[in-house]
């Protein structure tokens, strides 16, 4: 599943065109985060005028954090992360991680899992609507155990999806004698060891030689 993601600097917002903030991230067009730099060379530049920075952009641009989840500060030096509603005293220290660490060659999916050694003290957070639980492909593997999880149920509640319903069907085959005979050798050959996909079809089957849906 492709989640489309933009990160922005500097944005011009057009409701306040003399506010620049430094880098917003925006996925599937929602601005979710959002960091606030400053120069480690400018004496009265801290973490602390760039949090303050935010504490702006908040009064003027609310609308820039109705969806916002992260809140970034850094002189260069330090850096310090904290959520929306959080005072400082609760932006804690992040290491600063360069976007070459992060962001492994396109095609190299084997890169992913050499990301938590080469930052051992870093926190990884993934956003996926479709989490994989492969051999050598796992999502929480990496990531650790889901944090949040907003599923259909919860999306239907929140009347930001139509209820789903599923109706069964059976498809009608009509196969020669010889015919139906090669697909019950096939099935057990390709089924050998998965005792539960037979007893599943066993119960399926009579259903379909019926004509009636399951």
């Amino acid at each position: 599943m492709f989640i489309p993601m933009l990160v922005q600097c500097e944005s011009n917002l057009q409701s306040c065109s003399y506010l620049l903030p430094d880098v917003v991230l925006f996925v599937n067009g929602l601005s979710l985060a959002l960091i606030e730099l400053k120069n480690p060379t400018a004496e009265t530049a801290t973490i602390w005028t760039a949090w303050e920075q935010l504490q702006t952009y908040r009064a003027e641009l609310p609308t820039l954090f109705t969806f916002n989840e992260l809140l970034v500060v850094s002189d260069g030096v330090e850096a310090r992360l904290g959520v929306l509603e959080a005072g400082r005293e609760w932006f804690n220290p992040w290491r600063t991680i360069t976007g070459q660490d992060l962001c492994p060659p396109v095609g190299d999916p084997a890169a992913g899992p050499c990301l938590p050694e080469l930052q051992p003290n870093a926190s990884f957070i993934a956003f996926t609507g479709t989490p994989l639980e492969w051999t050598g492909r796992n999502t929480c593997a990496v990531f650790g155990d889901h944090i949040s999880i907003y599923d259909i149920q919860r999306s239907v509640g929140d009347q930001a999806t139509v209820p789903t319903y599923y109706e069964s069907r059976l498809a009608k085959l009509d196969l020669l004698e010889d015919q139906k005979l090669k697909v019950d050798e096939t099935f057990e050959e390709v089924t050998e060891g998965e005792e539960h996909l037979k007893t599943k079809w066993v119960q399926v089957g009579p259903v379909a030689a019926s004509g009636r849906s399951p």
